[in-house]
């Protein structure tokens, strides 16, 4: 039930940025293609709804990173689920996290979106989340969504429209 703080939501913006880099030098294929395409990077679910309320309790993070979708081409990454150790017992230890895990697991997802140019990604994300036309946005449209990244925005609440209580 610890507060979560603007210095817990650049730790994990931190995590997302080395766990992307990590990816595109593994799959150096696809790095051109969507290494410089970044959306946004948000928290999501029951962590993004405790750090609007406090109430919530954190059980993990889920954090989503969003890219601009390439004309033509299919997202190669869609059921990508990687997890890392936020490293810090002040949430508490996920339940399903590995063993050696020193505390609260991360969930680091991604997916593209149609975002055209004139287009804010926080519109592009209410759209996503609006049409529910996959699992995941259905998912994610019943709790919260906070930004990480883009930095000048971290931790401005941009789902649900608003605030809950």
């Amino acid at each position: 039930m610890k507060k979560i703080r603007k210095k817990d939501l650049a730790r994990l913006a931190s995590i997302a940025r080395e766990d992307r880099e990590d990816l595109f030098e593994r799959k150096s294929r696809w790095s051109s293609l969507y290494r410089n395409n970044v959306l946004c990077v948000t928290l999501a679910q029951g962590a993004a709804l405790h750090y609007i309320n406090g109430t919530n309790g954190v059980k993990d993070f889920d954090v989503w990173t969003f890219y601009h979708r390439q004309p033509g081409l299919r997202f190669p990454f869609d059921r990508r689920n990687a997890s890392r150790d936020f490293m810090d017992t002040r949430f508490g230890f996920s339940p399903e996290s590995p063993s050696h895990y020193s505390g609260t697991r991360i969930d680091l997802l991604c997916r593209d979106m149609e975002c055209s140019v004139d287009e804010s990604y926080i519109d592009a994300i209410h759209r996503y989340l609006r049409l529910g036309r996959t699992t995941s946005a259905r998912y994610l449209a019943k709790k919260a969504m906070v930004v990480l990244e883009p930095e000048k925005d971290m931790g401005k609440v941009i789902w649900p429209l608003v605030e809950m209580s």
